[in-house]
């Protein structure tokens, strides 16, 4: 079992390294795509809900093809700047947004399985090498970092 300082934590390559490690940059680009399509997809269930767009709608609005829309709202996948333009657009919002210091004390991230807020202290004391996260009890949701506003 690696001891403390042969274990490589998580934010630790991130912040202190010179180059930082191919695979942690692919999880926080992925984290990104699926805070941007959660974004996305729960403005499109509200204004679904609310009857006051639809796929088709939302389709017609951005010059695209339903099945299209489906996809987009099925998975984020490989999308686009121009992407996530294009269905806020459609919907009648943009993204206002933020950045967050990783650096900073009392900053939480929500771990790989959405499933509890762990402190940034936390992350960083995972062990990144089996890939595991300790989870610390469940916190007040911070405020979201990226949020929508009408166009």
């Amino acid at each position: 079992m690696p001891t403390s300082q042969e274990a490589s934590t998580f934010l630790n390559d991130v912040l202190s390294a010179e180059v930082i490690p191919e695979g942690k940059m692919a999880y926080f680009r992925g984290r990104l795509a699926n805070r941007f399509h959660a974004l996305v997809l729960s403005e499109f269930a509200r204004l679904e809900a609310a009857g006051k767009i639809n796929g088709a709608k939302l389709a017609r609005r951005i010059s695209r093809e339903p099945a299209q829309i489906s996809r987009w709202l099925g998975s984020a996948g490989n999308w686009t700047f121009d992407t996530l333009s294009d269905l806020l657009l459609g919907m009648g919002y943009e993204p206002d947004l933020s950045v967050i210091d990783l650096r900073a004390e009392g900053k939480h991230i929500q771990d790989a399985e959405g499933l509890a807020h762990i402190s940034w202290a936390d992350l960083n004391a995972a062990n990144d090498a089996l890939g595991t996260y300790h989870r610390a009890p469940q916190v007040e949701q911070p405020k979201p970092s990226i949020t929508v506003q009408a166009a």
